[in-house]
């Protein structure tokens, strides 16, 4: 291979890493999107060399400092040791779509904001672009939740340390799985039930296993980055960092909408096709909802700060991105 980002007239060819399938909607429709738009703009002297699946390691931040890729999709949920601040944007009770909840990541996670500043930066990664993930539902089997006194005994997966405040200060208990293991776990009564995304139920075939959803409470989600090794970037010239940035606005927005359509999609195929009970927290608990997820907010950043890190001041900023 070419010494990458050799100079400007030589075909260059880049590796990014990821931990996800081939064929995972958040590489063909946010990497693959920014990849081949960067190739096409530079008329072929970029290319790409990808590795999904974690070929090249699973800690995402470790393979791009290493060199082994200078570009990597890193989930801070993987690495709390290394991003503890980014995970603001896990939390819950911040955004009601995932357009929303990208805006607002990107402005405290883009080269300059708070977030970069704060941790990103030490890590050697620059971020090209973010992304959220549409905000959690409570989905359960066989268990209609039609309000808090219903979560209480319920046993919901959930996977970081965000989804396991929320699901305990909802009154449940959480229960550490993979997405991968929710249908034998579902099947086998380990859980009742999960913090979940409509989009994601098709893809581990869940349509007929769970059968009941709690919606209009912003609970949270999962969060993504889309970085490039601050060496890599730094030995870029103008016109092509031009290019990276061009593209990486564009997959940003692409995939955002198409996460907030496809929500949309499989929401009402499951209603229509499933015999999905879809409803929503009374309204007169709703303040006491509202309550519950603030408080997990307020301990979230208490523990950020028992580590003698900025945890009120990154969410503050987080909250003020919204504007």
């Amino acid at each position: 291979m070419t010494s990458a980002l050799a100079t400007t007239a030589q075909a260059e060819t880049l590796k990014f890493a990821h931990v996800f399938p081939a064929d995972h909607y958040l590489w063909t429709q946010g990497g693959k999107v920014f990849a081949e738009a960067v190739t096409k703009a530079s008329e072929g002297r970029i290319a790409f060399e990808v590795y999904p699946a974690g070929q090249l390691g699973k800690d995402a931040i470790a393979v791009q400092r290493s060199g082994l890729a200078e570009l990597a999709m890193v989930i801070p949920a993987y690495s709390p040791d290394k991003l503890p601040l980014s995970s603001v944007a896990e939390l819950p009770g911040m955004y009601a779509s995932a357009c929303q909840g990208t805006r607002m990541f990107w402005n405290v996670a883009k080269p300059g904001a708070i977030l970069d500043e704060l941790e990103l930066k030490g890590q050697g990664m620059r971020v090209l672009f973010a992304s959220t993930i549409p905000p959690l539902k409570i989905a359960t089997k066989n268990r209609p939740v039609g309000g808090l006194a219903d979560l209480k005994g319920l046993k919901l997966r959930a996977a970081g340390s965000a989804m396991n405040k929320t699901v305990r200060a909802l009154g449940a208990t959480p229960i550490q799985l993979t997405a991968g293991e929710m249908f034998d776990s579902l099947s086998r009564g380990t859980v009742d039930g999960a913090l979940w995304y409509y989009h994601s139920t098709p893809t581990f075939g869940l349509e007929d296993v769970l059968n009941n959803a709690v919606e209009g409470v912003e609970l949270g989600g999962g969060t993504l980055l889309y970085t490039i090794s601050t060496t890599a970037w730094d030995r870029l010239n103008p016109e092509d960092q031009e290019i990276f940035a061009t593209a990486a606005a564009d997959a940003q927005t692409a995939l955002c909408e198409w996460l907030d359509a496809e929500e949309s999609r499989v929401r009402d195929d499951l209603a229509a096709n499933h015999d999905w009970q879809i409803s929503t927290p009374p309204a007169e608990e709703m303040e006491q909802w509202q309550a519950l997820i603030n408080d997990v907010t307020v301990s979230w950043a208490k523990e950020i700060e028992d580590n003698g890190q900025a945890g009120t001041q990154v969410l503050q900023a987080f909250r003020d991105s919204a504007e």
